[in-house]
């Protein structure tokens, strides 16, 4: 399904992969400790009493079970066109060795509120073939799509159009994808609702 998504214009799928069921005898070579903390940092603005597996969050607004194909595209349809869904363009340009990120306005519809989002940058792996040793699934090979590498807040946002240059070299590892997440957070740091997205491929003409 996460495939599915990833293969869609209209969506950025990421896949976050965490390390704490590595106890269990095959460790995840696509998790890190960042995803897992950013998990729990979701779990909290979201308040929830525990993390689990597969969970899916939508535009950092909703969660609910990963494997549930109805709900996740359910809340999809819900939250497009809507205050709810991406309100804020967010574009890249590739002027070879730095990047530049054009992130638009605050639309109509949000004006009023107080703004306090960052603009995060994710480098992510857009395919990979792994052979599973351990565990439930021990034996197969899987197909991972869009499996977060490295998460970096390059920037904050306050409502008004913005332009960032960052250097390409030190965000941009050959062969990943990227993406960019405009996203509020709370007084404690904690992940919020996502206002604009984008997402580039490595052949989509840059990078």
């Amino acid at each position: 399904m996460l495939g599915e998504l990833a293969a869609r214009d209209d969506v950025v799928a990421l896949a976050y992969h965490v390390d704490y069921w590595d106890y269990l005898g095959w460790r995840d070579a696509l998790a890190s400790p960042a995803n897992s903390e950013r998990q729990r940092r979701y779990a909290g603005a979201l308040q929830r009493a525990s993390v689990y597996t597969p969970q899916a969050i939508v535009n950092g607004r909703r969660d609910m079970n990963g494997a549930d194909r109805g709900k996740v595209t359910s809340t999809l349809e819900a939250l497009a066109g809507t205050v709810d869904g991406l309100q804020v363009d967010i574009s890249l340009k590739d002027r070879g060795d730095t990047i530049v990120v054009n992130v638009g306005s605050i639309p109509e519809a949000l004006k009023g509120e107080s703004v306090n989002a960052h603009l995060v940058f994710v480098d992510y792996t857009p395919q990979r073939t792994v052979e599973i040793r351990a565990g439930e699934n021990r034996g197969r090979s899987i197909q991972y799509r869009n499996a977060v590498n490295r998460i970096q807040t390059i920037g904050m946002w306050d409502g008004a159009a913005k332009s960032f240059e960052m250097p390409k070299a030190e965000l941009v590892q050959k062969g990943n994808g990227c993406a960019l997440l405009l996203q509020r957070v709370d007084k404690d740091g904690r992940p919020g609702a996502i206002l604009g997205a984008f997402a580039m491929n490595p052949g989509d003409g840059g990078l």
